[in-house]
């Protein structure tokens, strides 16, 4: 992105004797991308940059540095930066110091250090609370010594190829996470499927952009799916790595599941008290088998709660996840509708094109 110094003011003094001379100019760029002012001395061989300060994104950057025997230092404040205005998925204000040097021989990411302290108002991705971070780079990696938030740290390493475009080429990083709202991981689900919760996270997260890894321990705190609440306190080992591995259970209820690196299921297995659901994949088709859920757990959108269906439901069905179809028989122990009740119902129940159809029913009601 270029950058447009604009139209400069400039007072310049020489100060001293023929051979201690000092200069000292003032300068003042009012119009360019980033107005400013500041003052450049030379004396002695020496460069030196002070009483600076620069607007950014409606912040101001105040740097200092010294330039002396072909080597150079600097450091400088940020405060009140507005981060929106680089990328659109950052967001808050940016403060912090920071120090760097160098030689002036090259001016290429590996032969420079920086190390400095950085405020983000807003945090970062999922982070929505202020976070702060203290971090160096030593010519190949950015080296996080720590970044905190409210339930939240982290340290590790995250590799860097300079060469051409700057690319983050790998990391690794421990990260603890606690008292997470699972409203805010903003997850793409059917808009039928309700959730809510709080999340634990404690583990390690290394590989590359494209191809990360995941490992630790995961824990669900109060968790409620489409009203139905969980033991207060699931935990267990979580794994991401080409596909999905987790498994957290609590005294009795259970959420496992696998998925393929396309996040398809390969199987999964959920408790809720006697209620059971379990299925595998084979063949493409989701295999899946459900015992004891009471049909009270089931939503029901728009049916209202006086017509609501009751009973127990065992079933085995086949589902086919590329066509959207399902079929397979289900059995009903206890069935009920509004104060109709009866001993048992069974039947075939097929899924497709969004309609489903119930065949071979059998109702028995006891005298």
């Amino acid at each position: 992105v270029p950058v447009i110094i604009g139209r400069m003011n400039a007072q310049v003094q020489v100060l001293g004797l023929a051979n201690q001379i000092k200069t000292v100019v003032q300068f003042q760029a009012p119009n360019g991308t980033y107005p400013g002012f500041g003052e450049v001395g030379v004396a002695n061989g020496i460069i030196t940059l002070q009483n600076s300060s620069f607007k950014v994104a409606g912040g101001t950057v105040a740097p200092q540095a010294v330039v002396a025997d072909g080597r150079w230092q600097g450091a400088a404040t940020l405060a009140g930066i507005g981060l929106a205005q680089f990328s659109p998925d950052l967001r808050g204000l940016l403060s912090g110091k920071f120090k760097a040097s160098g030689t002036l021989a090259s001016f290429q990411p590996s032969d420079i250090r920086v190390e400095g302290t950085a405020l983000l108002s807003e945090g970062l991705f999922l982070i929505q609370a202020p976070l702060t971070a203290q971090a160096k780079w030593d010519g190949k990696q950015i080296v996080l010594q720590q970044a905190t938030a409210t339930g939240f740290s982290a340290n590790g390493v995250i590799t860097v190829r300079t060469a051409n475009n700057p690319t983050i080429t790998g990391f690794d990083l421990n990260v603890s996470l606690s008292d997470f709202n699972l409203k805010d991981a903003a997850v793409p689900v059917p808009a039928a499927v309700q959730y809510a919760g709080r999340a634990d996270f404690n583990g390690r997260i290394t590989g590359t952009p494209t191809a990360p890894v995941v490992n630790g321990t995961a824990a669900l705190k109060q968790f409620v799916l489409n009203g139905v609440a969980f033991e207060p306190y699931l935990q267990g080992p979580v794994r991401v790595s080409q596909g999905v591995a987790l498994d957290l259970r609590g005294d009795r209820d259970r959420i496992a599941f696998a998925l393929d690196p396309r996040f398809r299921p390969i199987g999964f297995y959920i408790q809720r008290d006697q209620a059971i659901a379990r299925g595998r994949t084979e063949s493409g088709l989701l295999l899946t088998e459900l015992r004891n859920v009471p049909l009270s757990l089931i939503p029901l959108p728009g049916v209202q709660s006086e017509f609501s269906p009751a009973g127990i439901l065992d079933g085995d069905l086949a589902i086919n996840l590329d066509q959207q179809t399902a079929n397979g028989t289900v059995a009903i122990a206890k069935p009920g509708l509004g104060n109709y009740r009866a001993d048992q119902f069974t039947g075939r129940l097929n899924y497709a094109n969004r309609i489903a159809t119930l065949t071979e029913g059998q109702l028995s009601k006891g005298d």
